[in-house]
């Protein structure tokens, strides 16, 4: 299947592509930088399988440009859902795509990504798969009939494993959950940390400040628990005698902002939606705390943002979160607003335990610098794409 001239590679992930004229746009990180890492000087191509939106002019600012010539969508500049897949035209464009790829590399779990695995175990001839795992797939079980599609998840990663030639992991967890046998895999987190700034040092507890300022960066939704932020800090904000003005970064889902703020009568709430990556570090760096309430999480990507710029995190007690090493005082019970409530005023109520949560969140981001994990990366990737060519 290898052509005497470059590698054809068939990236598929379920974050839509956007478009505007001609041109391409990613969104929560889904752009140039996280796929430049399967474009290698060896690589000629790199091809799109995921949903396409056509967005608004005026909402461009939101959204990254993809620059690199050599990403492109498989599909023209239009607009393309889930059930858009099984159109006959659109189904014999990905069927082609498959077929002429040299190496097939599918992030798990998605809905676009079983599609295409199971459609590729149609195809008669053999095709060279990677997969590239984000979280464990129990982000479906927070929905209506979600574990159905969870459980199911679970049994076709497996199976997948076993078809695969190369896994990339973001988290230790997801790798000591599938217990890989025989199988060529890595560890290496995606998120992208190029500067990690320094420790937050107070001596005076912060609820002796007349406010406190806190962040959290995801969507406004059941899964992050955004609503489990507000009930907690609702519930600790008159007793503590101080404002808290909390910042929201991400757009609407599944919770209504006048549901949130009906929940918010002693605090205050700042809705930003969704913002560039530079816009979001300047608020992270302006804030005194980070929570993420999250019921399911893969890669906690904007967990490692907030560390780096040495916010102290209170968040759940999922796996990805305990393995940053969090302060075991600032990990709640999932869904438990009282957790949270109880965890936030541990944290205000002592500098010393600001101080190490800060000093503890520089150490963790640390392990997450770009130039680390890009090396890392590289090199897993170079050594699957040099077996693929032999």
């Amino acid at each position: 299947m290898t052509k005497k001239n470059g590698l054809k590679i068939v990236y598929v992930h379920d974050l839509p592509l956007l478009y505007q004229g001609k041109k391409i746009y990613g969104q929560y990180g889904f752009g140039d930088k996280y796929l430049e890492k399967f474009d290698k000087p060896d690589v000629d191509e790199l091809k799109l399988i995921t949903r396409f939106a056509k967005i608004p002019e005026s909402n461009l600012s939101s959204f990254s440009i993809i620059k690199n010539h050599k990403i492109k969508s498989i599909f023209n500049f239009k607009k393309i859902s889930y059930s858009d897949y099984l159109k006959f035209n659109n189904f014999k464009v990905i069927i082609k795509s498959l077929k002429s790829a040299d190496l097939i590399i599918i992030n798990m779990p998605s809905i676009t990504g079983a599609f295409v695995f199971i459609l590729s175990k149609m195809v008669p001839a053999k095709l060279n798969i990677m997969l590239d795992f984000a979280s464990d797939g129990s982000g479906w079980e927070t929905k209506k009939f979600g574990f159905i599609i969870s459980r199911f998840m679970s049994f076709l990663m497996k199976y997948a494993i076993n078809k695969s030639v190369g896994i990339i992991f973001v988290a230790d967890y997801l790798k000591n959950k599938f217990r890989i046998k025989n199988k060529k895999f890595i560890v290496c987190s995606n998120v992208n940390i190029e500067i990690v700034s320094k420790a937050r040092i107070t001596y005076k507890p912060l609820v002796n400040k007349d406010y406190i300022n806190v962040i959290t960066t995801s969507s406004i939704s059941k899964r992050k628990g955004v609503d489990t932020i507000v009930k907690a800090l609702n519930r600790v904000a008159a007793d503590l005698g101080c404002t808290i003005n909390l910042t929201i970064i991400g757009g609407e889902v599944d919770i209504r902002k006048d549901y949130l703020l009906r929940n918010a009568k002693n605090i205050t709430i700042q809705f930003v939606g969704l913002i560039e990556k530079r816009n979001i570090y300047k608020l992270l760096h302006s804030n005194d705390i980070y929570i993420q309430a999250s019921v399911s999480e893969g890669l906690p990507r904007a967990t490692i943002e907030a560390m780096s710029a040495g916010l102290p995190v209170i968040a759940t007690n999922l796996p990805c979160f305990l393995e940053l090493k969090i302060k075991e005082e600032l990990v709640f019970p999932i869904g438990s607003d009282i957790g949270l409530a109880s965890s936030f005023v541990h944290l205000v109520s002592s500098a010393d335990l600001y101080n190490l949560a800060s000093i503890r969140s520089i150490e963790t981001a640390n392990k997450y610098r770009s130039d680390i994990l890009d090396k890392k990366r590289s090199k897993f990737i170079n050594q699957i794409y040099s077996e693929i060519k032999r």
